[in-house]
């Protein structure tokens, strides 16, 4: 639960991470991801503060204790980071779609009424990226094979419910795609279908991992 101490029990473990690899005892890069972006500032320093004042971590030089920021990313720009320039350009940063972004398009879209008052925004944005996109990173989860491929313990939306968010909201989210915007799972797609991704990292912790979905997570691992 939120104020448990879960993100400052991984700032301790990523400082005692990053110590190692300065020893060279981790050969791999090391990364600390999260969903956040208005927190890795706050994390960046908490770790930093960690590295400087903490007498376990006795030997760093300075350099080495500033270079740990650059070890921080939010998952979005360490996505990006692994394309080329001429890639990247596909991938403007005004037509992001996170969900604040798709709440305001969807509610002010000329999408029938009905449909908005019967399936709220955060509904459908749970359906479409943790389900029908963020599930298989080959192929859709569907209507048809929701019930034998999602877990029973993991199905928390009525079958009917998604029917009805894949039938009357989907083709709206498609269209947006279609039309230059894009989510970090169009972003791994293209990853795996246009770039040859050799696994470089020896640890990746990640804060706020609830909020990463199977798709974005089996990439993570595949890093």
């Amino acid at each position: 639960q939120a104020g448990s101490g879960k993100s400052t029990m991984l700032y301790y473990i990523f400082s005692n991470v990053y110590y190692y690899k300065t020893q060279d005892i981790i050969k791999g890069e090391v990364a600390f991801l999260t969903e956040n972006e208005k927190l890795l500032e706050d994390t960046k320093k908490y770790v930093n503060d960690l590295l400087r004042n903490n007498p376990e971590f006795d030997g760093l030089d300075d350099k080495q204790i500033n270079d740990s920021k650059n070890n921080f990313f939010s998952f979005k720009e360490f996505l990006l980071d692994i394309l080329e320039e001429s890639d990247r350009r596909k991938f403007h940063s005004d037509k992001y779609l996170n969900f604040s972004t798709f709440k305001y398009l969807y509610e002010s879209s000329t999408l029938a009424k009905y449909i908005k008052d019967k399936y709220s925004a955060e509904e459908c944005w749970f359906v479409i990226i943790t389900y029908i996109y963020g599930y298989k990173i080959k192929e859709k989860v569907t209507s048809e094979n929701y019930i034998e491929t999602i877990p029973k313990a993991l199905q928390v939306i009525d079958k009917e419910v998604f029917k009805g968010i894949e039938k009357d909201v989907l083709p709206y989210y498609e269209k947006l795609l279609e039309d230059g915007y894009w989510d970090k799972l169009k972003i791994i797609r293209f990853i795996y279908e246009n770039i040859n991704i050799k696994k470089r990292y020896s640890v990746i912790i990640c804060d706020e991992a609830q909020d990463f979905c199977r798709v974005e997570l089996h990439f993570i691992l595949n890093m």
